[in-house]
């Protein structure tokens, strides 16, 4: 293996020259309205997480789209790690899309902006999410609102997913739970401690949190795709937060608490 000082430049150089050979193809999926508008951030992201040495395991099935997918939130290698086996939009605070670079990047991803003090209880807010999903896509919300520690789900925020409530949504929209864990560290399992250190919290800047991938090891990380839920089986969106809640802090429990517990998992599904 490469020791840091060769390894980091080295990964640097191979992301942005993928992210620049990649972006004026995007752009002009974009401006066309090309279908491969949604495959190609598919194979960018995919492509990253190659370059950073990280692994993927997938358990359960994945969605067939239309759906919006919740997911717990640890720091911003979510993003490529869902976007990799996903024709995925993310929903995120519109101050990214001022964001030097990563706001063009997130645009090119179309991203869904939203601004955080109104949250989705605006029907302009709830209809972009609506839109997204009658035209077919995924929309994939963080209703932590917030990174956390890889270990614990923090309480889901129910307004966000006030977009489940909307007349056209009552019948026929399905919520997909997944729980994202990262799991292995060089081929031996993470601790709480391991895993906190990988995790975007505290006064940690992104870029510096960026370097620690781009420098790190090898890392193995397990999506666990939980049974979709019917909103009109649940009929109340507090209910589908805390439904939502216990399967995905259940997916992380089953391979957090020392070792894989494939029961666990199974009975999630």
């Amino acid at each position: 293996m490469l020791p840091v000082f060769i390894r980091l430049p080295i990964r640097f150089l191979a992301a942005l020259l993928l992210t620049l050979a990649l972006m004026p193809i995007q752009s002009l999926c974009l401006i066309f309205d090309l279908p491969q508008k949604k495959t190609i951030p598919i194979f960018f992201w995919h492509c990253l997480l190659k370059i950073l040495n990280i692994d993927l395991r997938i358990h359960g099935t994945k969605p067939t789209p239309p759906v919006l997918i919740l997911a717990n939130h640890m720091s911003w290698l979510d993003i490529p790690i869902i976007g990799s086996v996903l024709p995925v939009v993310f929903i995120a605070k519109s101050e990214i899309a001022r964001w030097p670079f990563f706001g063009l990047i997130a645009k090119l991803g179309r991203t869904i902006f939203i601004k955080r003090e109104l949250r989705f209880n605006t029907p302009a807010q709830r209809d972009m999410v609506y839109k997204r999903l009658k035209d077919g896509d995924c929309p994939v919300l963080f209703p932590e609102g917030t990174t956390g520690n890889g270990t614990i789900v923090r309480p889901f925020k129910s307004a966000l997913l006030s977009v489940a409530e909307t007349e056209q949504n009552l019948l026929g929209l399905k919520v997909q739970p997944l729980s994202l864990v990262f799991s292995k560290f060089c081929g031996i399992s993470m601790g709480r401690r391991q895993r906190l250190n990988y995790a975007l919290t505290g006064d940690v800047s992104l870029l510096r949190h960026m370097v620690k991938f781009f420098a790190g090891d090898p890392i193995m990380v397990d999506l666990v795709f939980h049974p979709p839920i019917e909103f009109s089986q649940i009929g109340d969106r507090k209910l589908l937060a805390q439904q939502a809640h216990r399967l995905i802090q259940g997916g992380l429990a089953a391979f957090t608490s020392g070792h894989r517990d494939e029961s666990r998992i199974a009975e999630n599904h």
